[in-house]
């Protein structure tokens, strides 16, 4: 349903809302397009005049399944990432293209299938009940007339997501890079290359945005099988330039963007076997490997913290960006992150220094950076300088109120365009 605030007109378009999957809003010209992407099934809708433009044929294969992420628009087209998912079959797994289709005809410029993942998920692992989907067909409802496009779009993408299909059981990253769209294949599940079907299957793939082509592609192992728990504590690649540097299960890689090759792999180094922590400056890859969380409980009247997440070993190793050679290596026998408040290697290090400060419950430590690094300057002992010790959990102040005392919640109102308004009660904030 479309309402017009400057005429008043409402046009309105029937669709199953059973078979949604996701959809975007895009500005083409004078024109407000949405592009709804259905199960198994395109459309292309003009929203100020109330039609649809186009759809695609119905049981084309091509278009089974639907669109899972929207990536950019290049003029009159738009860039999308549809999956194909099949649980039996010959060709069983999620497939992942790059499809280029034009917002004003439908026409299919190139899908390029650039992943594959063992995994299949289904509509009933999603869990979404009828009565969540039927709620659906009072709330997808876009105003663009008389409003900015692009809060009428941000409107759209809250509904989008709130559909349920975002997950697809498996993740990858996607960026645009000179004239390619890059995709990064790094995931816990068995992933494998789209056009032998064998692993491994991350790594990295870039498409030309324009053609189609696949420029290059290259498949390696770097997380498949690893723990979900510890997946999701892994640092986050790093570019520098031309170079992508990313981390794996005992992996790390140096991996260049202009040519599509590894500049180095190191494979099989156990002390890598979390790299929570990558920062690179003056040509040095700096990984903190091991990871310690806590969960931080009040206990009646006492503060308890208790290890979440305890993964060694602990420490640093320096990496040389250009060839992959390890410099040094320094071990702790605890991460700094409990003791150094939102600890990483970037925001504790003094460049001007060349040094690395941090602490745990017993010292402050000097660790000495660069190339030539892996030694402690100084190490601060607490009880050693009549300073003490100082348990973590006395570090906390425990704050009493009587109850009733003041409001327990309060409501803020958030517009998400389209007319729409998001109410959302919050605990009280100190």
């Amino acid at each position: 349903m479309y309402f017009n605030f400057e005429d008043g007109n409402v046009k309105e378009l029937p669709f199953p809302v059973d078979d949604m999957r996701t959809f975007k809003n895009y500005t083409v010209g004078n024109s407000d397009i949405l592009l709804m992407s259905l199960k198994d099934q395109l459309h292309g809708i003009d929203l100020e005049a109330g039609k649809v433009l186009w759809s695609t044929p119905k049981e084309d294969e091509t278009f089974e399944g639907f669109v899972h992420r929207y990536i950019t628009q290049d003029g009159e087209n738009a860039i999308v990432v549809y999956n194909r998912a099949r649980l039996v079959s010959q060709d069983a797994g999620t497939y992942l293209f790059c499809m280029n289709i034009n917002l004003k005809t439908g026409k299919l410029n190139y899908a390029a299938r650039v992943m594959l993942s063992a995994t299949v998920w289904t509509d009933f692992q999603r869990g979404l009940a009828s009565t969540i989907t039927g709620a659906f067909a009072t709330f997808v409802t876009v105003a663009s007339g008389g409003i900015a496009a692009g809060q009428a779009g941000d409107a759209i993408d809250v509904v989008s997501d709130l559909l349920g299909y975002s997950n697809i059981g498996f993740d990858y990253n996607y960026f645009e890079y000179r004239d390619m769209i890059v995709f990064e294949g790094r995931d816990k599940v068995d992933m494998k290359n789209p056009e032998n079907r064998e692993t491994p299957g991350e790594g990295y793939v870039a498409v030309n945005k324009k053609t189609g082509e696949i420029v290059y592609q290259d498949y390696f192992e770097l997380c498949a099988g690893m723990y979900g728990h510890l997946f999701e504590m892994i640092a986050a690649p790093v570019t520098v330039g031309n170079v992508r540097y990313i981390a794996g299960e005992e992996r790390l890689a140096a991996f260049d963007l202009d040519t599509g090759k590894r500049l180095w792999f190191i494979d099989g180094n156990e002390k890598l076997a979390l790299v929570s922590d990558l920062y690179v400056f003056d040509d040095i890859v700096y990984a903190g490997y091991g990871i310690q969380n806590y969960n931080i409980q009040l206990v009646e009247d006492e503060v308890k913290a208790k290890t979440s997440i305890d993964e060694d070993p602990y420490g640093f190793m320096a990496v040389d960006a250009k060839t992959g050679e390890i410099l040094w290596d320094v071990g702790l026998e605890s991460m700094p992150g409990l003791f150094s408040p939102q600890f990483s290697i970037e925001n504790y290090y003094s460049k001007n220094m060349n040094r690395l400060y941090f602490s745990d419950d017993e010292n402050i430590y000097s660790l000495k950076m660069g190339r030539d690094g892996g030694d402690f300057d100084w190490k601060f002992n607490f009880e050693g300088n009549n300073i003490g010790e100082l348990d973590f959990e006395e570090t906390y102040a425990i704050v009493e109120r009587w109850i009733g005392s003041e409001v327990r919640t309060f409501t803020t109102t958030t517009p998400i365009g389209g007319g729409w308004a998001m109410q959302t009660t919050h605990p009280p904030v100190d």
